[in-house]
């Protein structure tokens, strides 16, 4: 989340927002991640949910749905913000009220894409 993050505040998108959905088991959280503050990185846990793994959890869908429909109203905000962003950098425009590069901090992590096939040799 703190990749995206940084990839749309390079972009210049005014307040922007990182979305994220955590499953563990049978359980779904939804976050969000921002910048509200120079180097204070906000992670923020929106809701957690119980995902339908029977008939008899079908009570329990429209929680979650309503969950993801929220998250999806904040991914459509950030995504309309980018795409006004893209088209004030092709009229030659700059962004007014963007978050300030200066407030990005060095990450003390490495961050780096593993495989997922196994390589096992014997």
């Amino acid at each position: 989340m703190k990749l995206v993050l940084y990839q749309l505040i390079y972009l210049g998108v005014v307040q922007p927002i990182a979305c994220g959905i955590l499953i563990e088991g049978s359980k779904c959280g939804t976050f969000i991640m921002d910048l509200p503050y120079n180097g204070v990185y906000r992670m923020i846990k929106l809701s957690k949910a119980d995902l339908c793994l029977s008939f008899r959890q079908l009570p329990l869908f429209p929680y979650f749905f309503e969950d993801i429909m929220r998250l999806r109203a904040l991914t459509l905000k950030v995504a309309q913000a980018a795409k006004g962003c893209h088209i004030y950098r092709h009229l030659g425009k700059e962004t007014p009220d963007k978050t300030p590069l200066s407030w990005l901090r060095k990450s003390t992590t490495k961050v780096e894409r593993i495989s997922l096939a196994c390589d096992i040799s014997v």
